[in-house]
């Protein structure tokens, strides 16, 4: 079974992997033995800086990290655990924007022509990220997918 912390954010559940990456732990599945944390990133794209986000999934037995970019692909996380790995997202997403301090970014679906409800995620994160002094600057759709361009007031 996995059991979801919502005490994600204590010291002991946080590790910067380097300058631009957070990395939460948010849970333990003690059966499998698998550890799940939330990923978050600012990573260099041609002529910009992009942030990501992801769930990692630590196994002990095979030695392996896996990603998943999807929240279809998480069906392992149910009911209100759902709503605490989102909080996870938002609170480590909120730590790396204000230690990374970029002066501009872009977030973009992982998948595209995605319905209304899948993209509850990226608004929230935009939600974030307006709190912490950017704002909107652009938001377009390119093969399916949408983009926001985020950059901070004032500048």
């Amino acid at each position: 079974m996995c059991t979801i912390d919502g005490q994600w954010a204590q010291v002991v559940g946080i590790e910067w992997s380097d300058e631009n990456t957070l990395v939460a732990g948010i849970g333990y599945d003690d059966v499998q033995p698998i550890s799940y944390s939330v990923v978050v990133s600012f990573v260099p794209a041609p002529g910009e800086l992009e942030f990501i986000f992801y769930i990692a999934a630590d196994s002990e037995i095979e030695s392996e990290v896996r990603q998943y970019w999807c929240g279809k692909e998480t069906p392992f996380i149910q009911g209100p655990n759902r709503k605490s790995v989102l909080e996870a997202v938002a609170n480590a997403a909120r730590a790396l924007v204000l230690r990374c301090n970029p002066k501009k970014f872009f977030m973009i679906t992982y998948g595209a022509d995605l319905p209304q409800r899948a993209l509850v995620k990226s608004e929230l994160l935009c939600n974030v990220f307006t709190l912490c002094g950017y704002r909107v600057s652009d938001t377009f759709e390119y093969h399916g997918k949408i983009c926001w361009t985020l950059e901070r007031d004032g500048d």
